[in-house]
């Protein structure tokens, strides 16, 4: 009876930790994404769209990917720092 309940707790003490590693390998993968997107627009900037349709704001982001083409060869991190330098500057 004893060795019984002591499998049962070791099979649910394996559950929560293969939950665990999931859930921690989940938020590696989400961090890495959040970085991925570099520096975000003030909230001032991203209200203007609040107004918009999925269906346009995909449209808005196609065009504006097409025009970011011409600038795939400047370096992100130099971006981002311009960014936080003009912010500085204001």
């Amino acid at each position: 009876r004893n060795t019984r309940a002591l499998e049962e707790a070791q099979e649910k003490a394996e559950r929560l930790l293969n939950k665990r590693s999931m859930v921690i390998s989940k938020r590696e993968l989400y961090m890495r994404k959040i970085q991925e997107l570099g520096s975000l627009p003030p909230p001032a900037e991203l209200a203007n769209f609040d107004s918009f349709s999925i269906s346009a704001l995909m449209r808005e982001l196609e065009k504006v990917n097409k025009k970011l083409k011409k600038y795939s060869h400047v370096n992100k991190k130099a971006y981002d720092q311009y960014v936080n330098f003009s912010e500085q500057r204001k």
